[in-house]
């Protein structure tokens, strides 16, 4: 595909609280809505790019740079495609489906000095599962989950570690939990430990908490399906491992990029492509991150219950807001 024209807006995302992005640098961050036009298209196409330095990712400077040269970084990558995609769409005047029954976890500050209150306006809102950031301290923390996880038994909880966990606190973790029955309660547990550094004895893991991996992905495909899911962050993971993850019979769990969205709504399409391919491999989702953001007119269109609200408008939506913005024009 070629681009005949690349523009970009910047814009900030400031969090809510500093828990909510665990190893974020600021509660300010900064990424770019990018808007091509692709040959044989006339209507443009949209796409997000919003890179985490903190896990790797090139700068935003560096980001438009390579993007300025035609060169490319997993999210330079993954963002052509949704532009083109959402130009494709906008040009046929069609939506890119989503769709309204792909459901999706609360991402909560385990922390927050009103947690009861919110934990009790998301059951009113009838979700089902709830994810917390922890790590920085989890003898402290899981006093407080375990806490509300009598308080609230019906949820299932995520409880994302970042790789926090040596191996010894791992296993002591497993252990307190199961001294507790807290197995049905715990969804999965997110990256508990470095992953790379910890292959041989993750090979060698079976029990009845499961594990997810987010960070390198690729490396699921070292482990057992019945122990082991996978996080997808469409932002960055090209679908070529998607499809050969889901071939390999793993479970996964789509999420955003914790970014703008129109990078959340990016990753619902995928995960729609991806659940009508194989509907028993995805879990509930994570694609509602707007909340650990202050609001802003985007996110004010997206749902605020479990469920993603289904777009009617062109390609991936939010018209009039997007052609409202202000753009920079990079020339390719």
């Amino acid at each position: 595909m070629k681009i005949n024209s690349i523009d970009y807006h910047a814009y900030e995302l400031k969090f809510c609280n500093s828990n909510l992005g665990s190893v974020a640098d600021s509660l300010v961050r900064k990424g770019i809505i990018v808007r091509m036009q692709f040959e044989n298209y006339s209507s443009y196409g949209y796409a997000c790019i919003h890179p985490w330095e903190e896990l790797g990712d090139a700068s935003l400077m560096d980001q438009l740079q390579l993007l300025k040269s035609n060169s490319s970084t997993p999210l330079i990558k993954q963002a052509v495609k949704c532009a083109y995609a959402d130009s494709v769409a906008r040009h046929k005047n069609l939506a890119l489906y989503i769709s309204n029954r792909l459901e999706n976890h609360a991402l909560c500050e385990l922390t927050h000095p009103d947690i009861i209150s919110i934990l009790e306006q998301k059951t009113q809102l009838n979700f089902k599962t709830i994810k917390i950031k922890v790590g920085h301290n989890w003898q402290h923390e899981r006093n407080l989950w375990y806490q509300l996880s009598q308080k609230f038994p019906n949820f299932k909880w995520r409880l994302d570690f970042n790789e926090r966990l040596n191996w010894q606190d791992f296993n002591e973790t497993l252990q307190w939990a199961h001294s507790l029955s807290l197995d049905k309660s715990i969804d999965f547990l997110e990256d508990p430990v470095c992953i790379s550094s910890n292959l041989e004895r993750l090979k060698e893991y079976q029990d009845s908490i499961t594990i997810a991996i987010d960070r390198k992905i690729e490396l699921l495909t070292q482990f057992d399906t019945n122990y082991f899911v996978g996080v997808v962050k469409p932002a960055i993971d090209d679908s070529t491992l998607i499809e050969l993850l889901l071939k390999n019979n793993y479970q996964l769990c789509f999420t955003s990029y914790l970014d703008h969205p129109i990078g959340q709504a990016w990753a619902a399409y995928q995960a729609t492509y991806w659940q009508q391919k194989h509907p028993k491999q995805l879990l509930t989702a994570g694609l509602l991150s707007q909340f650990s953001y202050q609001a802003n007119p985007f996110s004010s269109v997206l749902s605020s219950s479990p469920y993603w609200h289904a777009n009617k408008k062109a390609g991936l939506g939010f018209e009039p807001l997007i052609t409202e913005l202000s753009w920079t024009s990079l020339k390719t």
